[in-house]
């Protein structure tokens, strides 16, 4: 598949590809000393190994940033390039502020919150000096189309939901997301730091069969009262991946229920200055607005390099940015439009939910009851509203900030839908005349979660390297970040018999008190 004869560069063209990749220098001392000391050298100042990455969003600017740290640590000669389509990095982490107002906070449009089990998030903040801030306090309302099946004042507790669907049901919800975290706290550790297969970190994960069976499916066999998982369980699967307990896998299921018993933070101003810091420290050759378009492998000899062309906005033509030893995919394939040439990748299927996110400012502090209810006066007095099967106008209706402009009080609200809404949805949700401003966006936020039991290759092709194979498992800005982090320590160890830490021996500190510790950031 995806492939056809090359085409795309005269032999001129090529020959001066090739002797100025092949260009040879006399080694530094810096490299003599470490050959002297048995560590493998195979790249200098002069002919240093070049990796491209293709996307800025978690995965993409994280890898750029491992990289780079495996620079500073060993002496490592790479060039890296990065390549975004966008104009911005940070993928699904981006933020606009109201009105356009550059006075006024930023507002996230797409991922919103992280929380402690995040390390690497946690870390990035700490590191970089970033201030970390904790959403406001909303309420937990559930609307299924016809009456509000939940509605507490305040986050859900055991307590306040235990009367209504037995503290049977939520200890054992409970007890299965505990586990789940436990398990994700070993890609942290020497212990599971690294990978070749989705599938088989899956299975040493203990995430067989809630993987391979729907939220509904798991949960009913468990036990659950059934509207503890149609009601609650629900709603937090719609809301944070837009899909239903009868449809989505229950290991997503549990990472949806996750926040709901852990403290949840944002960065001030704005996730993706996170992804930000992670491309400005990488030593990385930034290439804004420019998609990338095919991929065209080469076999020279016993080695593959790889020749990646796209279209430069910049110079407002299509490029041949040259031939890469290795090229890492850091965007969603059947997304990407990239056409793979004499290559035999191959990618399963992976479709993504196009979800649809509004960003309104108004003068009413609540919804308007009469949405509701048909005929009801005032407002309804929620600020935050989630639905359950079978309501498909809207997922989630979110207060998420207030803001003062020209002395008044607004309220920014984002409201999550599979489609676009119309003016006069949002008027009859808020009010006549209340609304302000509007933001849409649209995202393919995503992958349909499904129940599977086998994912995307890690390593599609030789010396070519797919960071978004981890996303059908869990998709979160932190699980890319992990992603990211196994590719670079596999391409290290290819390259350099040694990942980001050491090579296949175990350190010392795998045995000591770890909690402080995060594989990749730190070695001893």
């Amino acid at each position: 598949m995806h492939s056809r004869p090359i085409s795309l560069l005269t032999t001129a063209r090529l020959f001066l590809l090739f002797t100025t990749y092949f260009g040879l220098a006399a080694p530094s001392a810096k490299d003599e000393k470490r050959r002297s000391s048995g560590y493998p050298v195979r790249r200098d100042e002069e002919n240093p190994l070049k990796i491209a990455i293709i996307g800025a969003g978690a995965g993409g600017s994280s890898a750029a940033f491992f990289l780079g740290m495996a620079k500073d640590r060993f002496g490592h000669h790479i060039n890296i390039d990065l390549f975004e389509r966008n104009s911005y990095i940070g993928g699904r982490s981006t933020a606009v502020h109201p009105y356009g107002d550059p006075s006024l906070p930023p507002q996230e449009l797409g991922a919103s919150i992280f929380i402690d089990a995040n390390k690497n998030l946690i870390r990035a903040a700490s590191e970089f000096g970033l201030s970390l801030i904790s959403p406001s306090q909303r309420g937990f309302n559930v609307w299924n189309g016809t009456q509000f099946v939940i509605s507490i004042n305040g986050a859900p507790t055991d307590t306040n939901l235990a009367a209504k669907y037995g503290q049977s049901s939520l200890g054992t919800v409970a007890d299965e997301v505990r586990d789940f975290v436990s398990q994700v706290n070993r890609l942290y550790t020497p212990s599971l730091f690294s990978w070749k297969t989705i599938q088989s970190l899956s299975k040493s994960l203990k995430f067989t069969s809630s993987v391979s069976q729907t939220a509904a499916q798991f949960f009913d066999g468990l036990g659950v009262n059934t509207l503890y998982t149609r009601e609650f369980i629900d709603s937090v699967t719609r809301v944070n991946y837009g899909q239903n307990v009868d449809k989505i896998h229950a290991l997503a299921a549990e990472v949806s229920v996750a926040p709901g018993r852990a403290r949840a933070y944002s960065v001030a101003g704005g996730n993706g200055q996170i992804f930000q810091q992670f491309a400005n420290r990488s030593s990385a050759t930034v290439r804004l607005d420019t998609p990338i378009t095919s991929l065209t492998k080469y076999e020279l000899g016993n080695d593959t390099k790889w020749l990646v062309a796209g279209n430069s906005k910049e110079l407002q033509q299509d490029v041949q940015f040259g031939l890469y030893d290795y090229v890492i995919l850091a965007a969603p394939n059947g997304l990407s439009g990239i056409n793979f040439i004499n290559s035999t990748a191959e990618f399963p299927d992976v479709p993504y939910v196009r979800l649809s996110v509004t960003l309104v400012s108004t003068t009413s502090p609540f919804p308007q009851r009469s949405f509701f209810e048909p005929g009801g006066s005032s407002t309804i007095g929620l600020n935050s509203i989630m639905t359950t099967t079978p309501v498909t106008d809207f997922n989630s209706i979110d207060q998420w900030a207030t803001i003062t402009r020209n002395g008044q009080t607004e309220y920014i609200y984002k409201t999550f839908t599979l489609e676009p809404k119309s003016d006069e949805w949002l008027q009859k949700l808020f009010g006549q005349g209340t609304i302000g401003w509007t933001y849409r966006y649209d995202w393919d936020a995503y992958p349909y979660m499904t129940p599977r039991d086998s994912f995307p290759p890690i390593k599609p092709d030789d010396k070519l390297f797919y960071v978004n194979s981890f996303e059908p498992l869990i998709s979160t800005m932190e699980t890319e970040i992990l992603s990211a982090r196994n590719v670079v320590d596999l391409l290290l160890k290819e390259e350099f018999d040694r990942g980001l830490c050491f090579g296949d021996d175990i350190p010392e500190w795998a045995s000591q008190d770890t909690k402080s510790k995060i594989y990749g950031w730190d070695c001893s």
